[in-house]
C-alpha cells in the first residue's frame, strides 16, 4: 500500500502466523495456503499462539483476520469467507473491542458483518475500533490511517456493502 518492499526475512518459523500471512500477502505468493496457519472449523483463528497478555494475542488475531480477508478476495475462496464470518462470531461473542488494541486491523470486516450479515454488534464493534485507534492524538496514528484506509478500500470493493 504504501510502496515500501517488505524488510529481509527474519526465519519464517520465528514469525508469529499473522506476520507470517502478511509476508506472503507482500511478497504476491499467490499459491500461498493460509489454512496452514490458522485453527480449522469454527472460532478464534489463531488459538494458543501468544504467551502473555490478551492483547497481543487479540491484536495478532485481528491482523490475521485482516489478511485472510485479503486472501480470500485475491483466491476468491468461499472457504476463507465462511471461516472469516466465523472468526467474526467468535470475536462478537468473546471479545471485548475497548479490551484489545488501538490498532483497527480487520474493522472492514465487522463493518461487512453488520452491512451484509445485519449484525448490530458488528457494526458496534467497529465503531468501538474506530474510536479507540482515536483516543491517545485526537486522531488515527500513521499505522492505523494504512490500516482504516486498507479496511475502506475493500468495503469500497463489496458489492454487498455498497448495496447495504
Amino acid at each position: 500500500m504504501l510502496g515500501v518492499p517488505p524488510p529481509g526475512p527474519p526465519s519464517e518459523p520465528a514469525l508469529p502466523p499473522e506476520a507470517r500471512l502478511w509476508r506472503a500477502l507482500a511478497q504476491g505468493e499467490d499459491a500461498f495456503d493460509p489454512y496452514a496457519l490458522i485453527a480449522h472449523g469454527e472460532g478464534a483463528l489463531l488459538p494458543g499462539t501468544h504467551d502473555g497478555a490478551i492483547e497481543v494475542w487479540t491484536e495478532g488475531e485481528l491482523a490475521a483476520l485482516h489478511a485472510l480477508d485479503r486472501f480470500a478476495r485475491r483466491q476468491d475462496s468461499a472457504g476463507l469467507r465462511e471461516r472469516i464470518a466465523s472468526a467474526v462470531r467468535w470475536h462478537l461473542a468473546e471479545i471485548q473491542p475497548d479490551n484489545a488494541t488501538n490498532r483497527p486491523w480487520a474493522i472492514h470486516v465487522f463493518v461487512r458483518a453488520g452491512v451484509v450479515d445485519g449484525a448490530i454488534e458488528a457494526l458496534m464493534h467497529a465503531q468501538t475500533m474506530l474510536h479507540n485507534c482515536r483516543v491517545s492524538l485526537g486522531h488515527a496514528d500513521r499505522f492505523s490511517a494504512c490500516l482504516l484506509e486498507d479496511a475502506a478500500r475493500a468495503l469500497e470493493e463489496d458489492e454487498g456493502v455498497r448495496r447495504g
